[in-house]
């Protein structure tokens, strides 16, 4: 990943784990984004403030197609950017 997306990325509180973009929330918590291997679907769950790297945990993945059409929508943001990144199929 390129470095300027990364310091993009970290500017709004997110960051890249293994492939998973991750986003620190204010309680502690964060939210996780992980695009499917067929490039298209984007999934993301919740996790705890403890767990936030923890991306082989058993939580439930659930669809996120309401969060990538906003970030399709909004051609200019760090996580579109980070989906073409991973390979994502527009």
């Amino acid at each position: 990943m390129k470095r300027d997306l990364v310091a993009r990325l970290a500017e709004l509180g997110y960051h890249e784990h293994d492939g998973v973009l991750i986003q620190e929330l204010p309680d502690g918590s964060a939210r996780q984004f992980r695009l499917e291997p067929d490039k298209v679907n984007l999934h993301t769950r919740l996790v705890p403030a403890r767990r936030t790297d923890d991306i082989q945990s058993d939580l439930p993945w659930e669809s996120s197609g309401g969060i990538l059409r906003q970030w399709k929508t909004d051609r200019n943001t760090a996580m579109l950017e980070w989906l073409l990144d991973q390979g994502m199929k527009i």
